[in-house]
C-alpha cells in the first residue's frame, strides 16, 4: 500500500499482509492488528496425567468413562470416598485419551467459589486471553468460561478435580456438548449431574496393588490378604501401607 505526499515521495509504505504485522500506520492514522494465535493444547499449565500400567483394576472403570463422555452425557462425575481412587482414574483417563483432545483444562476446587478456583488456576487466564483489568472476579468468571465456549475445535476436555455442591449452581452455564467433555471428580452426589460411582477394589485387585507397591517380598500372601481386607480394600490405605516409609510422605488423597 503506497501512499504519495505532493513531492512524490511514498509515505506510509506497507508491503505484505497486514495480518503479519502488528503496528500499521496508514496516512494520519495508527491501526493495531492482534494477530491470531493458536491456543495451546492445555490450558491450564497444570495437567496431571497417570499411566494406564499404574494402576490396578480400573480397566472397566475407565472404559465406562470413556464411554459415557463419547455418548449423551454432558457431565460425568466420578463419585466415591476420600482416598478410593477418583483422582487418580482421571489422570489415567487423560493419560490414554490425551491425543484425542484438541484442547484440555484442569481446574482443582480449592474453595466454596468455583468461580474463584477457576480464576486462580495457573495459565487459564493467559492462555484464553481473559482480560482481567478493572474487572471483577464474577466478570472474569464469566469471560474465562465465554472465552472456553467459543473455542470451536473439538472434542475439548475440561476436568474440574474435587468439585463441590455448590457446582451445580453453574450447571447449564459450563461449557457442553458437541464442543468439550466435562469430567468432574467428588465425593459429594452433586445434584444434576451423571454419577460414576467408583467402588472399592476387590479382594484379587487389592492384593496386586499392593505386591505393586510392596519392595521387601517379606509378607506371605495369605498375610497380604488379612491386611487388604483389615483395611477394607481401601485404595491409598493400601498404597500407604505396602510403600516404603521414605515414600508416604508426598501422598495425597487420589
Amino acid at each position: 500500500m503506497n501512499k504519495q505526499n505532493k513531492g512524490g515521495i511514498e509515505k506510509n509504505v506497507v508491503r505484505g499482509k497486514i495480518s503479519n504485522v502488528q503496528n500499521v500506520d496508514i496516512g494520519d492514522k495508527h491501526y493495531h492488528n492482534y494477530a491470531e494465535t493458536k491456543l495451546s493444547k492445555e490450558l491450564t499449565l497444570n495437567i496431571p496425567k497417570t499411566h494406564p500400567d499404574d494402576i490396578v483394576g480400573r480397566e472397566e472403570d475407565l472404559q465406562s468413562l470413556r464411554d459415557l463422555l463419547c455418548n449423551d452425557k454432558r457431565v460425568v462425575v466420578v463419585n466415591g470416598l476420600g482416598g478410593i481412587g477418583k483422582t487418580t482414574l482421571v489422570q489415567v483417563y487423560v493419560s490414554k485419551y490425551y491425543d484425542d483432545y484438541e484442547h484440555i483444562a484442569w481446574v482443582t476446587q480449592n474453595s466454596e467459589s468455583i468461580a474463584n478456583d477457576f480464576i486462580n488456576t495457573e495459565g487459564l487466564i493467559k492462555n484464553l486471553g481473559v482480560e482481567t483489568t478493572n474487572s471483577e472476579p464474577g466478570q472474569i468468571f464469566n469471560e474465562i468460561i465465554r472465552k472456553l465456549k467459543t473455542i470451536q475445535d473439538k472434542p475439548n476436555l475440561l476436568i474440574i478435580d474435587n468439585a463441590e455442591q455448590s457446582l451445580k449452581e453453574h450447571r447449564n452455564g459450563l461449557p457442553g456438548k458437541p464442543q468439550w467433555h466435562l469430567l468432574v471428580t467428588s465425593r459429594e452426589e452433586i445434584t444434576g449431574f451423571h454419577l460414576k460411582p467408583l467402588d472399592f477394589l476387590n479382594e484379587k485387585q487389592a492384593v496386586e496393588l499392593f505386591k505393586k507397591h510392596y519392595i521387601h517380598q517379606r509378607l506371605k500372601e495369605e498375610d497380604i490378604k488379612e491386611l487388604v481386607t483389615s483395611v477394607d480394600y481401601h485404595t491409598l490405605t493400601i498404597e500407604i501401607l505396602a510403600k516404603p516409609p521414605q515414600d508416604r510422605g508426598n501422598m495425597q488423597p487420589p
